[in-house]
């Protein structure tokens, strides 16, 4: 009986979190590619993964903080002509809540998966339980793009099959985004406390540098969980 299949169980370690303690993006991805492969493993797609375009299709719902414990359910769920669907879903391991929505594509248009394993995965599909991913067009120009950053591969940036991982193009991202909003005239704004202070109410609470917002001291609030 087709079955949702945990792919990772781990924790969120300190050096992963972000200024405001959250879990780090880029680090999302290092978990979710060790899922992907063993959900691509599972269903004998591996070779495929490995050699074929794959999109990643991401809904971010809640952070996890420093010391959470989390795990990955799997599964494929469409196939068509084209392409293989799966589906992963990122959920907090103490409350059970869903934490991320994530549905993998693999294009096979290059080479057409077999009858005996369409047969195989078609089996194994399960109904997707999360938000319906909003489809928006490819840039059809880069007369407008920018550059942000300049980088070369290093051995800490490869994934295990010797290809740049998920996580190394995130931190790339991260870096060419900070790029972007400075050359627009966008520079960080400063948080006067290192950490969120402790609000009422069990809310968690921060403050804008005044010298950075034309001397109005802002307060960003963040509810309890």
């Amino acid at each position: 009986m087709a079955a949702w299949n945990e792919t990772c169980r781990s924790v969120v370690s300190p050096w992963e979190c972000d200024v405001t303690e959250h879990f780090t993006i880029a680090y999302y991805f290092d978990r979710l590619a060790d899922a992907a492969v063993t959900t691509e493993e599972n269903l004998g797609l591996r070779e495929l993964a490995g050699s074929g375009p794959r999109r990643f299709d991401v809904r971010f719902v809640r952070e996890l903080r420093a010391g959470a414990s989390f795990h990955i359910l799997s599964a494929p769920i469409a196939l068509d002509e084209n392409s293989v669907r799966l589906g992963h879903q990122i959920i907090d391991s103490a409350g059970g809540e869903v934490t991320a929505w994530v549905e993998e594509t693999l294009d096979h248009t290059a080479a057409p998966l077999p009858r005996n394993l369409r047969d195989a995965i078609e089996g194994r599909l399960l109904a997707w339980p999360g938000p319906a991913v909003e489809r928006r067009p490819e840039p059809t120009t880069m007369k407008q793009f920018i550059s942000t950053v300049r980088d070369r591969i290093k051995p800490m940036d490869l994934a295990s099959n010797g290809r740049l991982a998920l996580s190394a193009f995130v931190h790339r991202f991260t870096a060419g985004s900070i790029q972007a909003l400075a050359a627009i005239g966008a520079t960080g704004v400063r948080l006067i406390d290192e950490r969120p202070r402790h609000g009422s109410m069990g809310a968690s609470i921060a403050f804008l540098h005044p010298g950075d917002l034309g001397g109005v001291l802002t307060e960003l609030v963040q509810p309890p969980r």
